[in-house]
C-alpha cells in the first residue's frame, strides 16, 4: 500500500520553553507518530520564538501554506504537537483548518489527539467555528461605531465617488472641471421653465460629457436628477435614506468644500419635489403591467407605455383610449435615435403572455429542463465552488501580507518613499475590495449549500405557481399584477414586423424564484432564479394574437368572396357570437333610429372568415 504524505509544523515561543515544549521534544514526539501512521515526511517547518497569537512573523508556517496551496508535496495530514502550536487565534485556526479541508488535507494533534477526519475532531471544529464567530460580530459592531462616528463628524465615509470630487487623504476634494458642469447644471434646471430633457439636450448641444467606465459618454436625465438631489454638493451628507427599518432621514454638514450654494440646492430642491408628473384624466387607476419588460427588437431597450385618443367626429367626444408598447428611443430621444416605430397593442400582449404563462407547465421541454435543474449535483458544484472561493481568499490574503511587508520595509529617507508608500497603499485597499466581494459570493454560496443540504423545495414551489397562476392572477390588483410579472419574466422578445400567422410573442424568459424549505419557512435568495426560454414560434398561437381587426375581417371578405362589408355589420355578427363587449361609440342620439340588418349573404361571408381567423369554431 502506497504510503500518505505529510508534513510537520513546530513551534515554540519563550513561555512555551518554559512549559516543556521545546522543538527538539516536539520533532521527536511528530516523527515517532509519523513512522507509527506509515506516514512519509514530506517537509518540515519551525517557527523558533514567535508568538501564536497570529500568522505575523510565522514565516516557516506561511511557507507551509504557501506549498500546500500549490499542492507542491500532494500530502494528506498536517501533524502538530499541540493545536496551540497551529496558532493561539481561534479566527485564525478556523480559518487555516478550513484552508486544510478544502485541500482534502486532515490536521492531526499529537498530544491531544485531535484529527479533523474523525467525529471529535469536528466537533472541536464545530466549537471553535462559534467562537470565531462572536470575534466577527464584534470587529463588525466596532467598525460600524468608526463608520457611524466618521460620519457624525462630517468626514467622507466611502463610497462611489459624486461627480465633481476626488477622494485625497480618504476625503473629498472639489474637481475644479467636473465642478464647473455640476454648477452649470444646477443654474440651468433652476430656470423656471428647465426640465431634466431640457438640460441634457443643452449639455449635447455644447459637447458636454463624462466620464464613465475608462469611456466619454452623454449625460442623461437619470444622473442629472441624481444629482440635483443629493445635498453633497452644498455641503451636506444625507442619514438614514437607504436605511433597511424606518429611520428619521437626517441632514449632516460635512467638512468638504461644497459646490453650489444653500440656496440655489435649497431652490433646486424645491422644484424637484414639485416636479410630480400630471395625472392622466383617463384610466388614472390603470397600469402597463409589462412596461420594461417587453424589449425593443432593434436597440434592445425596454419599450414603455403610449396611448392614442382619437375624437368621435360624429357625436363628439373621445373614442376609447388605444394603449400600446412603443420603443423609449422612437425618433430623436437626446443622444440615442432608435428607427424602430411600431407600436404594440397593450390589451393583445398582455392576453398573449397570461396565456402563454398558463400552458408553459405542459410543455414537455420546459418539465425537462426543470428536472435537470435541481438534481442532486447541484449541492456538491456550490461545494467545489466554495472551495475555490475559500482558495482565493487565502491567495490575497497572502498577496496582501507581502505588500505589507514590503510597506514596513521602505526606506523613510528614499527620495520615492511617499510615492511608493501611496503605490503599496492602493494596492492593499484594492486587494481589501477584491476579499470583500469574495467574502459575500462566500457568504451567498454558503447560505445556499445550508439550504440546499436542508431540503429544496424548488421544483414542487415552480410548479404550484404555474398550476394557481391564473387563480391567483386574477385575483390581483393591477399593481400587484405588474409586481408580480416583474419578478417572474427576465425580457419578452417580439417581432418587428407584422407577420402572415399575426404573431407578436417570438419569446419569453422567465426567471422563477427558487424557494427553499428552512425549518419551515420560505426563502428566496436574490440571485436564486431558475432560468427558461420560451420559444413561442414552437408553440400553437394564443388566442389574443389570432385575434382579427376589422380592416382584416373586410379584407379576408373582400379577396375570397368579392364583397363590401360595413363594420356595422360585422359588429352584429360578432355581437350575435358573444365577441363584442365593448362600448358602442356611435349609438345616433335620435328616438326610433333605423338600424340597418345585415344581409344573410353577407353574414355567411363574416362567419367564414371568424372561424378562419379562428374566433369561433
Amino acid at each position: 500500500m502506497e504510503k500518505k504524505n505529510c508534513y510537520i509544523y513546530t513551534r515554540v515561543s519563550t513561555s512555551a520553553q518554559v512549559e516543556g515544549y521545546s522543538l527538539d521534544a516536539q520533532l521527536e514526539s511528530l516523527r515517532k507518530y509519523a513512522d507509527y501512521r506509515d506516514l512519509e515526511i514530506k517537509g518540515e517547518y519551525c517557527d523558533a520564538g514567535v508568538s501564536g497569537g497570529s500568522i505575523v512573523g510565522r514565516h516557516a508556517f506561511q511557507n507551509m501554506i504557501a506549498d500546500i496551496v500549490e499542492q507542491k508535496d500532494n500530502i494528506a495530514f498536517v501533524l502538530v504537537f499541540k493545536l496551540s502550536r497551529f496558532g493561539r487565534n481561534s479566527a485564525d485556526v478556523l480559518k487555516y483548518m478550513q484552508l486544510l479541508i478544502d485541500y482534502d488535507i486532515d490536521l492531526i494533534s499529537v498530544n491531544e489527539s485531535i484529527d479533523s477526519s474523525t467525529q471529535s475532531g469536528k466537533m472541536m471544529l464545530t466549537i471553535m467555528s462559534a467562537v470565531a464567530e462572536i470575534e466577527k460580530e464584534n470587529i463588525r459592531c466596532q467598525f460600524m461605531a468608526g463608520k457611524q462616528q466618521k460620519i457624525m463628524n462630517g468626514g467622507w465615509r466611502g463610497g462611489p465617488v459624486p461627480y465633481g470630487y476626488r477622494t485625497i487623504n480618504k476625503e473629498l476634494v472639489v474637481e475644479k472641471s467636473e465642478a464647473e458642469i455640476v454648477s452649470l447644471i444646477y443654474n440651468l434646471y433652476s430656470k423656471e421653465d428647465a426640465s431634466l430633457r431640457g438640460v441634457c439636450d443643452y449639455l449635447d448641444r455644447h459637447g458636454y460629457q463624462r466620464e464613465y467606465r475608462g469611456k466619454m459618454t452623454h449625460f442623461n436625465d437619470r444622473f442629472i436628477a441624481a444629482m440635483l438631489d443629493n445635498p453633497i454638493y452644498c455641503g451636506k451628507y444625507i442619514h438614514n435614506k437607504r436605511a433597511k427599518v424606518n429611520k428619521e432621514i437626517c441632514y449632516i454638514d460635512g467638512i468638504h468644500e461644497p459646490i453650489v450654494s444653500a440656496e440655489l440646492w435649497d431652490c433646486v430642491h424645491e422644484k424637484r419635489k414639485q416636479c410630480i408628473k400630471c395625472e392622466k384624466v383617463w384610466d388614472k387607476d390603470r397600469v402597463s403591467l409589462l412596461t420594461g419588460v417587453v424589449k425593443c427588437p432593434v436597440c434592445g431597450d425596454g419599450m414603455v407605455h403610449v396611448v392614442s385618443r382619437s375624437v368621435n367626429k360624429n357625436h363628439g367626444g373621445m373614442y376609447k383610449p388605444v394603449h400600446g408598447y412603443v420603443c423609449p428611443n422612437k425618433g430623436k430621444h437626446r443622444y440615442k435615435i432608435c428607427p424602430f416605430s411600431r407600436s404594440y397593442n397593450q390589451e393583445k400582449v398582455d392576453a398573449a403572455v397570461y396565456e402563454l404563462i398558463g400552458r408553459i407547465g405542459t410543455l414537455s421541454s420546459f418539465n425537462k429542463m426543470l428536472e435537470k435543474e435541481f438534481d442532486n449535483d447541484e449541492l456538491k458544484r456550490y461545494q467545489e465552488e466554495l472551495k475555490d472561493i475559500r482558495k482565493q481568499i487565502y491567495c490575497k490574503e497572502s498577496e496582501k501580507s507581502r505588500i505589507g511587508l514590503k510597506l514596513d520595509n521602505l526606506d523613510v529617507l528614499d527620495d520615492d518613499y511617499i510615492s511608493k508608500y501611496e503605490e503599496f497603499e492602493n494596492e492593499i485597499d484594492s486587494i481589501y475590495d477584491d476579499l470583500t466581494e469574495l467574502e459575500n459570493l462566500m457568504d451567498t454560496i454558503t447560505d445556499k449549500i445550508s439550504r440546499l443540504e436542508k431540503g429544496a423545495m424548488a421544483e414542487e414551489h415552480i410548479r404550484k405557481i404555474l398550476a394557481n397562476f391564473q387563480n391567483i392572477f386574477d385575483k390581483m390588483d393591477c399593481h400587484e399584477k405588474k409586481e408580480f410579472y416583474q419578478n417572474l419574466i427576465e425580457r419578452i422578445d417580439v417581432f418587428p414586423d407584422k407577420r402572415e400567422d399575426r404573431r407578436i410573442i417570438k419569446s419569453i424568459t422567465f426567471k422563477f424564484p427558487i424557494v427553499y424549505n428552512n425549518k419551515g419557512k420560505k426563502e428566496v435568495g436574490e440571485n436564486d432564479r431558475f432560468v427558461y426560454k420560451l420559444d413561442c414560434a414552437k408553440i400553437g398561437m394564443t388566442k389574443a394574437e389570432s385575434h382579427a381587426s376589422y380592416a382584416m375581417i373586410k379584407e379576408y371578405v373582400m379577396e375570397k368572396y368579392g364583397l363590401k362589408i360595413h363594420s356595422l355589420y360585422i359588429a352584429q355578427i360578432k355581437r350575435k357570437f358573444g365577441l363584442i363587449e365593448r362600448q358602442n361609440y356611435n349609438i345616433s342620439n335620435k328616438e326610433n333610429q333605423r338600424v340597418p340588418t345585415c344581409p344573410k349573404d353577407k353574414e355567411k361571408c363574416i362567419v367564414a372568415a371568424l372561424k378562419h381567423f379562428k374566433e369561433i369554431s
